[in-house]
């Protein structure tokens, strides 16, 4: 009888586990327990870019951002960020964000921000280690 409930436990399991998780494009990259959030980002999209407002070589990212699971464990919100990163002058400037909630879109920002200081040891120095290697393995 054990053994039935275990091989039912790992039949069940990864159907859990991906019901839980975003698709394959989306690598895991850190956890904030202060913001109760995960992030991800898109590895379909990235691409690097020759420029964009006086920045050289920067890379083209989409994160997502998971926050506030409900009593299932499921993450009810959802933010889409696309982020331009500039590794060499370790700044990024946020381009547009799609906001989600239980699946519905609720809002749709378009930012043109002034580019920002990635500060050390801080979530945004995740990110840019992260542009730093794609930029290595794709010259």
């Amino acid at each position: 009888m054990k053994k039935l409930y275990f091989l039912m436990l790992i039949g069940i399991l990864p159907l859990i586990t991906k019901a839980q998780t975003p698709s394959k494009r989306w690598k895991y990259l850190y956890s904030d327990s202060i913001k109760n959030e995960k992030t991800y980002i898109d590895t379909a999209t990235i691409q690097k870019s020759d420029g964009a407002d006086g920045h050289l070589d920067i890379v083209v990212i989409w994160i997502r951002r998971l926050s506030k699971p409900n009593p299932q464990g499921e993450y009810a919100q959802q933010d889409d960020v696309k982020i331009f990163v500039d590794v060499l002058n370790r700044q990024f400037e946020v381009k547009s964000e799609l906001e989600r909630y239980n699946g519905n879109s609720t809002q749709h920002v378009v930012n043109s921000l002034q580019w920002i200081d990635v500060p050390p040891e801080s979530n945004g120095e995740i990110i840019l280690n992260y542009c730093k290697n794609f930029l290595k393995s794709n010259p």
